[in-house]
């Protein structure tokens, strides 16, 4: 999803009731695709509250223990399935784009709330990206090639962190939009691209960017002592974040993920492609040897795409398709409906409306076989409200 870059940094959160708490649906039993689509009423309004706090909305029993003899698995694949250890992995989970940035007090209050509300999520979406000077936030690399130790050491401890509480993570390794210091930057910094077209191809943007890539993967973190590339808390490498392109692209995609393979062959790498109705160039992308795992966005809301809460399951049905021809699994590493938020007296039904989408997906994502979902995003209770994340 594309960001506010001049936002994201702002003092823009107020504390609200401790009382207040984010639900999550439950969804039992099995249905067809059309069946489950019929029973969501998707456009109609309802007083009535469909969520039931702390569940989860898919099932998970499928999930093996993620412990060997020597130690925590690394997420693999087996078809269009993930695996952990000797069985399935369903990634459930969310996104936290700023959670690096914070302190320990922050932190240490998501976490609990974590283990209070949503403690059978396995899977986080989080940043490890962050070029050039032009926020407040402590960048990882704030000129070309030089890195900030202080902000290593805050990933580190994100690392460290979710490892103890045994939950995966999703990790961007750029941004194709201009929020903290993304594909944009490096164009900025060359001294010949010009557009972010121009970074697929630019050799400057390339080897800066690999640099980086390289950097963050032979990380050795200074709490465990273990290197990010053989640390089994990353669940899988993005290429970045939403990224796009054409043929020049395409190839970028498969260079880069066989530059990851060759440093790293311990974690599953995707593109971390955002949203598109047509899943042509989404399947060209990632019919790649080194992409393991097919990336996909579902946005829907008039806010975005528009095509409403049905458009947004034939998106993920055309998309499963592809990603069925590639033999590969599908995850949804973000999905969202933006509804308006920024005071302390929400529209229920609008809420409510929201949460009986996200069920029809639930059913739609179970009956269609997708490897797992990772909703947008997920806060704890003194960040509410976030003005510029509806």
């Amino acid at each position: 999803m594309q960001r506010d870059n001049s936002a994201d940094d702002q003092q823009d959160v107020s504390p609200r009731a401790a009382t207040s708490r984010r639900r999550f649906l439950t969804v039992t039993g099995s249905a067809t695709l059309a069946t489950a689509l019929a029973g969501c009423q998707f456009g109609e309004d309802s007083e009535t509250e469909t969520a039931t706090e702390g569940s989860t909305g898919v099932n998970t029993a499928t999930e093996s223990e993620t412990e060997t003899e020597t130690g925590p698995s690394f997420v693999g694949t087996e078809g269009t399935a993930f695996t952990l250890g000797d069985g399935q992995f369903t990634p459930l989970g969310g996104n936290h784009p700023q959670l690096r940035k914070q302190s320990s007090e922050e932190q240490e209050t998501w976490f609990d709330e974590w283990l209070e509300v949503v403690p059978d999520l396995n899977v986080l979406r989080a940043t490890a990206w962050g070029n050039g000077t032009e926020n407040t936030e402590v960048p990882l690399q704030p000129e070309p090639g030089e890195y900030n130790e202080r902000a290593f050491r805050l990933l580190d401890r994100v690392l460290y962190q979710f490892g103890r509480l045994g939950v995966r993570l999703v990790l961007p390794l750029a941004n194709y939009w201009d929020w903290r210091g993304g594909i944009p930057q490096y164009v900025e910094w060359s001294e010949e691209a010009e557009s972010k077209a121009d970074f697929y191809t630019d050799e400057q943007c390339r080897t800066w960017y690999r640099e980086f890539v390289r950097t963050v993967l032979e990380r050795e973190n200074t709490i465990t002592g273990v290197q990010y590339r053989d640390d089994p808390t990353v669940m899988l490498w993005e290429l970045a974040n939403e990224p796009e392109g054409g043929e020049a692209f395409r190839q970028w995609v498969a260079d880069t993920a066989d530059y990851i393979k060759s440093i790293d062959d311990n974690h599953l790498v995707s593109t971390g492609m955002g949203m598109a109705t047509s899943a042509t160039e989404f399947a060209a992308a990632h019919d790649a040897e080194s992409i393991d795992a097919y990336s996909l966005h579902v946005w829907a809301d008039p806010q975005h795409t528009g095509i409403g809460p049905d458009g947004g399951v034939e998106v993920m049905q055309a998309h499963k398709e592809a990603a069925d021809d590639l033999d590969i699994p599908l995850y949804v590493g973000e999905f969202g409906w933006s509804v308006d938020r920024t005071d302390d007296t929400p529209d229920y039904r609008e809420l409510n409306r929201r949460n009986r989408i996200f069920e029809g997906w639930f059913l739609a994502m179970r009956e269609l076989d997708v490897a797992g979902s990772l909703v947008w995003d997920l806060r704890y209770d003194s960040e509410y409200p976030l003005g510029w994340n509806h």
